[in-house]
């Protein structure tokens, strides 16, 4: 898989006030309340892809474990440790990215309205409204951008997965995305027909959401 970093826009507004209160109605009665802003971090528990970088070394035992492969005192075996850096290496399968606002930290704003009520000497009544409102929260591979424009499905589906050719692609305006590219008319018209998908490893696409409480 291919990482690609974009231009990134941090966030560096990442205030968290708390704040809360507590009245006393009368003799009996305490209205309660608080507010607060919560982060956690902006990048999932990911690793940043190194393609291209990363060697496995593969050592067979061929004597059935009667011995070893090799011990650490007498070093680890030489094993092709070359770099693998060309634009097509990948060609063919998924790719990820980094997108411009990784860098927005995840928040959660916290906020409660409470009202006690002495009834007799020992009980309490209590009615409680809790919320919580989540923005830029992460969800890695929320987001492929490598999709196919939905207008190119009126061309059927015998079309869209028939075998892009030169011929079958300017029938319908178009042409081979690249010399030597193999992939059906569907691949041909993504984005990015080099890969499969393209996907965000920390996409913050989704809606705000509410989560409320009510405790009575």
């Amino acid at each position: 898989m291919e990482t690609v970093v974009d231009s990134v826009q941090h966030g560096l507004l990442g205030r968290g006030p708390r704040v809360g209160f507590a009245y006393q109605l009368g003799a009996k009665t305490v209205i309660r309340g608080g507010y607060g802003v919560y982060y956690t971090d902006y990048l999932p528990n990911l690793d940043i892809y190194n393609s291209g970088f990363a060697q496995t070394g593969k050592f067979t035992n061929t004597t059935g474990s009667v011995s070893p492969v090799f011990t650490l005192g007498s070093g680890v075996p030489n094993y092709s440790t070359s770099q693998t850096l060309t634009p097509t290496a990948l060609n063919g399968s998924a790719g990820s990215y980094y997108a411009s606002n990784v860098g927005a930290m995840p928040r959660t704003q916290n906020y409660s309205l409470s009202v006690q009520r002495q009834i007799t000497a020992n009980t309490v009544l209590e009615v409680a409204y809790v919320a919580d409102k989540n923005t830029r929260q992460v969800n890695p591979n929320l987001v492929n951008i490598n999709q196919l424009n939905p207008s190119y499905l009126s061309l059927g589906s015998s079309t869209l997965t028939s075998t892009a050719t030169a011929a079958n692609l300017a029938a319908i305006g178009a042409s081979l995305p690249y010399s030597g590219f193999s992939g059906t008319v569907a691949q041909a018209l993504r984005p990015f027909p080099q890969y499969s998908t393209l996907t965000s490893l920390a996409a913050k696409a989704a809606r705000p959401t509410t989560t409320r409480r009510r405790l009575c």
